[in-house]
């Protein structure tokens, strides 16, 4: 166990929900079936033998979002068999470029949908906890890690779902 960052999720287990992930957070799309399995089975066991409450709803998300789209087959095939996933969400379909114009798809029963802004997923508990902040918000175009999230045109033109993940 990562001695600092696992203790403090130990710590603070009742203040959130695991999810269905992988455990070293690999990216899936490089990964096969038995691996996917096993690092999926791992994640969840660390919530159980530490008692952290389990986000058992049927929706998980990889890695970077990785395997998602394009399509990683043993990721879908995995997801059913050992997590029972129905919903996930890429920020890839059918291009990153422009966010509004992702879309959402089904695969294999698991429902797909848009991720539009990862800068708001980050702390909502008030505006001024936005990443980068409400300067940031407001202004034309928000920088986050890829540098062209446009949050402010994404809240207004598109239905809205928030998830920490």
């Amino acid at each position: 166990m990562e001695v600092n960052g696992s203790q403090s999720l130990v710590r603070n287990r009742d203040q959130f929900w695991w999810f269905g992930h992988t455990y070293h957070h690999q990216q899936p799309h490089l990964l096969n079936t038995t691996v996917l399995r096993e690092s999926m089975l791992k994640n969840i066991e660390f919530a159980r033998n530490y008692s952290i409450p389990i986000f058992d709803n049927g929706y998980s998300v990889s890695p970077h979002h990785s395997g998602i789209y394009p399509v990683h087959e043993p990721l879908y095939q995995t997801w059913k068999s050992v997590l029972n996933v129905s919903v996930t969400s890429t920020e890839e379909y059918p291009h990153i470029y422009p966010p509004h114009r992702r879309r959402g798809f089904i695969h294999r029963g698991i429902m797909v949908s848009e991720c539009m802004c990862v800068c708001v997923c980050m702390c909502l508990k008030s505006i001024i906890n936005i990443q980068y902040g409400n300067e940031k918000l407001t202004s034309t175009h928000t920088h986050t890690h890829t540098n062209t999230c446009t949050c402010k045109w994404q809240i207004l033109l598109q239905p809205l779902a928030i998830m920490c993940t």
